[in-house]
């Protein structure tokens, strides 16, 4: 007996037709999406029969254009040389490329404006073979050699360009078609694709409703978990790789951070010039490998295939003798001559971006030096035309080392070239020029090379409409001398990192002022300290053990309302999306290695500077120094001026270049200077400066190079008096 609750079921013969249906609608489908799939198929097996048959035509032309090149080398090596060899190589190319011209023109027959170029390319071909026969034969008869006047003149030159120029138009036609078909396939794919898995989805759920209403949407659900976990699994990987840069930008930079800031340290205490410039060297270094570690580690600009500028106000001089003498070492262990020319009308100061100009300058020389056995490599520094406050800068380094095939040249801007035999090549990677290319497009100038086998290169760099000025920014001094950390307000600061000497650095950066500073080697500590101490502000490093510094400055900002104190991070990190991160958790952010100028910064922004008591007013004004009396017969002590630096000139500076005396240097150096200031000639009186320093750091090597640039220095001023 029926329960009386029960739920009657559909009869039997319902559900059958039920399901029919659905499978009679589910078989449409699919056969629909079968005729649609071979429909399709049937149009991309065509659109995939053109793309293989224009990359057939573009293999076809490359092939006949080496040809054609054969033609042109031995023909023109027989002329040369009468080598019967060269003869049957000629020959045997004029065949290839018949046999080539004949396929390619089979290849492009269903392309009128092709056929055409082809016709025209035959007949210029038949020019330049005809050409070739009439030289050949002349050549045979007058004897050996006799044509080589007229190979030299280039006869054939016109006819082996204008073949050139129409492979190079087929090719680019072709290449033309190739995108369009390519990007046909691409919507083909995409479209079929797109609607054969819609209707066969369509399909394939109906039949799944109709023979099985249980298993619905198992695929579906499969297919979810599926991307999920690929998604999850590519989310891990991109942390991995982040967190890998993080890393790497923090183990790095913290050595590099303690390089950097104790040799500013030590650049401001007083040791012997020959030391300073040793120091001076180790920074240009350190900053050099810094600025390539930022280009490494930043993501973004990798990514973004982008190099951020900074350009600032920086000594021209200064710059280019800094980067030189880091090769001094490497020229001296060669017995080569390194030398480093600026002409006098080189403005002082240049508006540019220092690191990546040194960087240029730095591969230039390097690669210079490297190649280079015997002989020389000279730095010439000039400027090439000026408009008010701009001018065209060129940066031209020469050697004398073995040179660069003229076949090389064009290919030595690509990454990973190298134009040297594989039994010569020294250690690299082949990235250099290609760096020296992208950074002086960055600058707004281009690089050319000239280069002769045998004798040497000269690579130049020329940086057109540069704005210059009188001297450089402030911020341009050595080892960061213009800032001083006691002129902050006294203030209680906390300084928090798990490395002894970065603690060290800072203590000694800060030890300057009269602060109190109190110390943490992690973030729970500087929690507890910050708590008793009340610092003004917190110097924060963010990796730390036990607590990082970011989640101690949460809980120091709970415990200390409400009054927290000024959190600055202390970061080893280039990864700009952690760096606008940083932005938002802490008052500020100093990046690792930390300068002194930049952390001064910081400071004064949250901290001040101390005010300065007023002086008493006296009620008289203050002493100056007496009026400079007026000098009679201006134009006698200008004769004598004229007539010292004739002497200078003819005397005393060719003694010296060849005595090298580090005294008589010296006091020729402050003769200058004086001659300078007296006779308001700051060209020459900078020109004195710059020599007086080499003397004072005992640089033979740069005193010896300014000696040499000190004729060039000296005529301008008497240029100018006149």
């Amino acid at each position: 007996m029926p329960q009386p609750n029960a739920t009657p079921k559909a009869p039997p013969s319902a559900s059958r037709r039920f399901q029919v249906i659905l499978l009679v609608i589910a078989g449409a489908l699919i056969v629909a999406g079968a005729m649609f799939s071979a429909r399709t198929l049937g149009k991309l097996r065509d659109s995939v029969q053109w793309v293989t048959h224009t990359m057939s035509v573009i293999e076809a032309v490359k092939e006949l254009n080496s040809a054609s090149h054969d033609v042109d080398t031995f023909g023109l090596r027989y002329l040369l040389a009468a080598n019967e060899g060269h003869l049957r190589a000629h020959s045997m190319a004029i065949s290839t490329v018949a046999e080539r011209l004949d396929r390619l023109a089979a290849l492009v027959s269903d392309n009128p404006s092709q056929i055409e170029r082809v016709e025209r390319l035959r007949a210029v071909m038949d020019a330049r073979d005809e050409w070739f026969r009439r030289a050949i034969g002349e050549a045979q008869v007058l004897g050996n050699g006799a044509d080589a006047p007229q190979v030299l003149q280039g006869g054939g030159a016109v006819l082996t360009g204008e073949i050139r120029i129409l492979l190079l138009s087929i090719e680019g036609e072709e290449n033309r078609l190739l995108r369009q078909r390519q990007a046909l396939l691409e919507g083909m794919l995409t479209q079929g694709a797109v609607t054969v898995v819609l209707v066969n989805g369509l399909a394939l759920v109906m039949a799944i409703i109709a023979l099985a209403l249980l298993r619905r949407g198992n695929q579906e659900e499969q297919a979810r978990r599926v991307i999920e976990a690929r998604a999850v699994e590519a989310e891990r990987a991109t942390r991995q790789k982040s967190e890998f840069l993080a890393t790497m930008s923090h183990e790095i930079r913290t050595p590099m951070n303690a390089l950097l800031g104790f040799s500013q340290l030590l650049g401001r205490t007083r040791i012997e010039p020959q030391a300073q410039e040793y120091l001076r060297a180790i920074r240009t270094s350190g900053e050099a490998l810094l600025a390539l570690i930022n280009d490494i580690l930043d993501l973004s600009r990798i990514e973004a295939g982008k190099l951020s500028l900074s350009p600032q106000m920086v000594e021209i001089r200064d710059l280019v003798d800094s980067t030189v003498g880091v090769f001094s070492e490497a020229a001296n262990r060669k017995g080569l001559v390194l030398r480093v020319r600026t002409r006098p009308e080189v403005p002082r100061a240049l508006l540019t971006d220092p690191h990546r100009l040194r960087q240029i300058l730095m591969n230039l020389v390097s690669n210079a030096v490297k190649y280079t056995d015997q002989g020389e490599v000279d730095l010439l520094v000039e400027v090439i035309g000026r408009s008010g406050a701009r001018a065209d800068l060129r940066f031209s380094v020469r050697d004398t080392g073995r040179g660069i095939p003229e076949a090389q040249q064009a290919q030595l801007f690509e990454p990973f070239h190298r134009a040297v035999a594989d039994e010569e090549r020294e250690s690299g990677t082949g990235l250099g020029l290609a760096i020296v290319r992208r950074l002086t497009d960055l600058l707004g100038g281009k690089v050319d090379v000239q280069s002769t086998p045998g004798e040497g290169s000269t690579f130049t760099v020329t940086l057109l409409g540069a704005e210059i000025g009188d001297r450089a920014n402030a911020s341009g001094s050595r080892f960061g001398a213009g800032v001083g950390f006691d002129r902050l307000a006294p203030s209680r600061i906390l300084i928090v990192d798990d490395v002894a000497w970065n603690r060290d650095l800072l203590q000694a950066f800060l030890s300057e002022g009269d602060h109190q500073l109190e110390f943490a080697s992690n973030g729970q500590e500087a929690v507890d300290k910050a708590t008793e101490f009340r610092p003004d502000l917190i110097l924060m490093d963010l990796r730390m053990p036990i607590l990082d510094g970011r989640e101690a400055t949460r809980r120091l900002r709970e415990r200390m309302e409400p009054d927290p104190p000024t959190v600055i991070a202390i970061s080893a990190s280039s990864m700009s999306r952690e760096e606008r991160e940083l932005g938002k958790v802490f008052d500020g952010y100093v990046r690792k290695p930390v300068d002194r100028e930049v952390l001064y910064q910081a400071l004064v922004e949250h901290l001040g500077e101390r005010e300065e008591p007023e002086p008493a007013d006296t009620g008289s004004a203050p002493d100056l120094p007496p009026p400079a009396p007026l000098i009679e017969g201006a134009e006698a002590l200008d004769e004598r001026m004229i007539a010292e630096l004739r002497e200078m000139l003819e005397t005393s500076l060719p003694r010296l270049r060849s005595t090298l005396r580090v005294a008589e240097v010296g006091r020729f150096a402050a003769r200058l200077m004086e001659l300078g200031e007296s006779h308001q000639a700051p060209s020459l009186a900078y020109f004195g400066e710059r020599l007086r320093g080499a003397v004072e750091r005992f640089d033979i090597a740069q005193m010896e190079s300014l000696l040499h640039q000190g004729e060039e220095h000296l005529n301008s001023v008497l240029n100018e008096v006149k």
